[in-house]
């Protein structure tokens, strides 16, 4: 079940704060953004020591982002983005007993993440040909797993929630063009795990409407009493589109 009202509220009243941070150091002069994006991401790693790959989670599957953006005068950029990834797979997973014998069952795996992102950049030379956009983000993920072994009956699973803060940057080529490429770059780790998030691609311009489409991976790990609960990758393409005013 989707924790999206109490931590989706909590984020919100966070991107207020931040909104009004900004504001006093910047002009009035404000540019809403609003996005969707589908991302069809592939996965690999493990969650509570069962591999995701031979379950099937190597293949591609489409997921939902949505974000709105602020940006207050010519230099501030504030941004709340929420990625929900929900997928069910199974397969034969194998299992080493004792050291010696190898089992294989049937499993499935019910993979529940929410990823919010929490974001203020600064933009350096936003009318040049070349923009760059250092930035803090804050990013939450929320994941709860349930794995159940089909030829036993027995499950489990985790429940975990994480805060990671990210040192970032984005660099867009002649961001007036029509067509331009874009790469941003995230990442921090903790002693709870680490969230690495690098996306990179060309964005195109008619007036108010932009859309996209490029590559992006999600690396992250997280920890509990020093064993990891999730180590997982996440890789695809997206395609998005959207007005900015």
């Amino acid at each position: 079940m989707s924790s999206f009202s109490p931590v989706g509220a909590t984020i919100a009243a966070a991107f207020g704060a931040l909104v009004a941070f900004a504001v006093p150091a910047a002009a009035v002069d404000f540019q809403p953004e609003l996005a969707a994006r589908g991302w069809f991401f592939k996965a690999d790693g493990d969650i509570e020591d069962t591999a995701l790959e031979p379950l099937g989670f190597d293949e591609l599957e489409g997921q939902l982002e949505v974000r709105g953006g602020l940006g207050i005068g010519e230099h501030h950029h504030v941004e709340l983005s929420y990625t929900r990834l929900r997928r069910s797979e199974e397969g034969r997973v194998s299992a080493v007993i004792l050291g010696l014998i190898r089992v294989e069952d049937e499993a499935t795996l019910d993979l529940d993440v929410d990823y919010y992102r929490l974001h203020y950049g600064y933009r350096f030379a936003p009318a040049s040909f070349v923009r760059i956009e250092p930035f803090v983000d804050v990013g939450f993920l929320d994941e709860h797993t349930l794995v159940v072994d089909r030829t036993t009956g027995e499950s489990g699973g985790s429940d975990d929630f994480a805060v990671f803060p990210m040192l970032g940057a984005e660099l867009v080529l002649g961001p007036g063009a029509l067509v331009h490429p874009r790469l941003r770059v995230a990442g921090m780790g903790t002693g709870g795990g680490h969230l690495v998030d690098v996306e990179g691609g060309l964005e195109g311009v008619v007036g108010p409407v932009f859309g996209g489409l490029g590559y992006r991976n999600v690396d992250y790990r997280i920890e509990d009493q020093g064993r990891d609960v999730a180590n997982v990758n996440l890789d695809g393409f997206y395609v998005e589109g959207g007005v900015r005013f």
